[in-house]
């Protein structure tokens, strides 16, 4: 019941409270110290790496740690830095990726990340790449993958004896060759007629990390002022359309102003794709629609909280299809909204 109160007293403006709270909860269980980069605690982190107390923990989750430090420190490509593979091994490695194709875990954000990253690489080397991901991955990404020429399969249809290169130890063994994240979508004639004015995403779930989810979802109150004010400027609530996973009485409320929303679990990634060609503006915070809008060079308004995950630092910094299509509103002071809400609007020009 202890810890209990302890976790839900972390969901809280309060950001020296939550640090606190989490440090206390670290000192119990080590493997929490992922919530402390959610906090931008990162001198916590340091001191934990530096020192002996990690050394229970198993190597994976450990340099998963050293990996987002290395990130938040602005490292072009982390997986080297962390590996340190030798040259025998990186020319292994890049030599079974393009005979045997390549596996790439995590969430639909991190795929089209990873994809987008490897890809030119592919191409460089007169490939066109095998992305192999989990089952439940192939099936949100293959109608996708089938229209943009990408050849993505099951690891359910991979034979034992053709087991592929793990995606970070690819990305490790490319060292500096590391090609920049590029447009992974195979150019389609756009209407020029498009059906919604904004597609937005104000909300994440965050799967595995409660806080992470929290720390980057935006309060509805901020949706509706957005809206309120589109509504004023002429923009109809039937060009409007929300893909954010809002509580019941809030999409009825959405509903009454005759905002149009989408469950974007019902579908697949191409269902997504299509919505995004239909939208002019795209507003989203964190989440698979950055990464496949970011992709496809369409331009999004992405909102970032203050300590966001250290991939937008490296991302947003190199010559890649996100820094050339984000437009980034970050958040000036933890937990408040109020500022990158305001500039939203100025952006949108609806500030009256």
């Amino acid at each position: 019941m202890k810890n209990q109160k302890m976790i839900a007293s972390l969901f809280t403006y309060d950001l020296e409270m939550a640090r606190v709270m989490v440090r206390e909860i670290v000192k119990k269980e080590k493997t929490y110290l992922h919530w402390s980069m959610s906090l931008g605690d990162y001198t916590r982190v340091s001191e934990a790496l530096n020192s002996s107390e990690l050394t229970n923990l198993e190597g994976e989750l450990i340099n998963g740690l050293r990996f987002r430090m290395a990130r938040k420190m602005r490292n072009i490509n982390p997986y080297e830095k962390i590996l340190k593979l030798s040259e025998i091994k990186k020319e292994r490695y890049k030599k079974d990726a393009l005979s045997k194709g390549v596996y790439i875990t995590g969430g639909i954000g991190d795929c089209l990340e990873i994809i987008s990253t490897i890809k030119p690489w592919f191409s460089r080397e007169g490939h066109n790449g095998v992305y192999i991901v989990e089952r439940e991955r192939y099936a949100q990404l293959r109608r996708f993958a089938e229209e943009n020429e990408l050849n993505i399969k099951s690891i359910m249809k991979i034979r034992h004896n053709e087991r592929s290169v793990p995606s970070h130890l690819l990305l490790g063994a490319l060292g500096q060759e590391l090609p920049y994240a590029k447009s992974i979508i195979k150019k389609r004639e756009m209407k020029d007629r498009k059906k919604y004015n904004l597609m937005c995403c104000w909300t994440a779930k965050g799967e595995g990390d409660k806080l992470s989810g929290w720390c980057r979802s935006i309060e509805f109150s901020y949706a509706i002022e957005i809206y309120k004010k589109c509504l004023r400027n002429g923009i109809k609530g039937e060009e409007i359309l929300d893909i954010s996973a809002w509580k019941d009485w809030e999409k009825e409320y959405l509903s009454k102003q005759g905002i149009k929303t989408y469950n974007p679990m019902i579908g697949d990634i191409k269902d997504m794709y299509d919505l995004i060609t239909k939208s002019q503006n795209i507003i989203t915070i964190d989440t698979a629609l950055a990464h496949l809008s970011a992709t496809m060079d369409v331009q999004t308004n992405l909102m970032l909280n203050k300590y966001h995950d250290e991939r937008w630092e490296v991302l947003l910094t190199t010559n890649s299809s996100y820094r050339k299509n984000c437009r980034v509103i970050k958040q000036v002071r933890y937990g408040d909204w109020k500022e990158p809400i305001d500039k939203l609007s100025e952006i949108l020009k609806i500030n009256s």
